[in-house]
């Protein structure tokens, strides 16, 4: 029967596993010492979040006169396209350009990436060659909250109170920006 079948099939498994304990044991730690080595390279990343709100706004004069209000017309389309095009905004150069500016990070061997090298010579190009500005355009993301109106605006970095910092400046930056 089938139950027959299966534990004839796990006895023979246990049997080749008793039988080659050695690899067993010896590939087992190998795979945790890995893991434990992977780990510890690893550098800690942290996610700071900052939301606002979008309401897509019409000339504020008509929102009395019936079927002129922007908010009783609009569609999911038309806010998803609003939506994306301000996410473009938020992640644009000049955004990011005006945020890289109020968190003075520039020059910052952390933020650029450089902090790992150690020849002189070698950490010198790569800050010559990295581009700040596109650095912190990587950092960034915009998702919207599901069903809501509501934007948020994350940044990853090393350090918790430099990632909310860079949040922060990003949406500060972006509502600059459009006002």
């Amino acid at each position: 029967s089938g139950a027959t079948y299966a534990l004839d099939a796990l006895m023979k498994l246990l049997g080749i596993m008793l039988r080659r304990w050695l690899v067993v044991a010896v590939t087992t730690c190998l795979a945790a010492a890995v893991g434990v080595l992977v780990i510890s390279l690893l550098r800690p990343q942290w996610r700071a979040t900052a939301t606002l709100v979008v309401n897509p706004g019409g000339p504020q004069v008509l929102d009395k006169v019936r079927g002129v209000n922007e908010e009783e017309g609009t569609d999911r389309f038309g806010y998803q396209q609003y939506f994306e095009t301000q996410r473009e905004i938020i992640l644009s150069r000049k955004v990011a350009k005006a945020a890289l500016a109020e968190l003075g990070l520039a020059d910052d061997p952390t933020f650029l990436g450089t902090d790992g090298i150690r020849d002189a010579a070698q950490r010198e190009e790569a800050e010559r060659t990295t581009d700040p500005v596109r650095r912190l355009q990587s950092m960034i993301d915009v998702e919207e909250v599901r069903d809501s109106r509501v934007m948020a605006v994350s940044a990853e970095y090393p350090d918790p109170v430099t990632a909310q910092d860079i949040a922060n400046a990003v949406v500060r930056a972006y509502l600059a920006h459009i006002t």
